[in-house]
């Protein structure tokens, strides 16, 4: 299969945005269920959900989605102006998943990171109205 090209990145990126309201959806809903093992279920989608959000978002405003998909979490993180509230809550995630792992045993650990990943993708979907969705073609 070959490599995708940054036009492959930016479609994806665009089409993944786009459904960005399903997500948020999807995981405050996941915030009524508890027990059997469903929170830390819900932790691990929502991880791998969000970080590539972050980078597709990442990839339609820095136009350079090949540099990006390399980038370490936190390098990546720095990337969204900092003062933004996209930045603080990608931010928050981040302390929350580190505050939450390596144990996964606190039930409010594991809330409070759900509650930061919804936080996230409401910031996203915010900033693709504004910014991203078909201003930056």
């Amino acid at each position: 299969m070959p490599e995708a090209s940054e036009a492959d990145l930016q479609r994806s990126a665009r089409k993944k945005l786009a459904s960005i309201d399903e997500r948020i959806a999807y995981y405050c809903r996941g915030l009524l269920e508890h027990g059997s093992g469903k929170l830390e279920r819900q932790v691990r989608f929502l991880c791998t959900d969000l970080w590539p959000t972050l980078y597709q978002l990442l990839t339609i405003q820095e136009q350079d989605g090949l540099r990006i998909w390399k980038l370490p979490k936190p390098e990546a993180i720095a990337l969204l102006s900092q003062e933004s509230q996209l930045a603080q809550t990608a931010s928050a995630f981040y302390q929350a998943l580190h505050l939450y792992y390596p144990q996964a045993t606190s039930v409010e650990d594991a809330i409070r990171v759900i509650e930061a990943g919804i936080a996230f993708f409401e910031e996203a979907r915010v900033w693709w109205l504004e910014c991203g969705e078909g201003k930056l073609l």
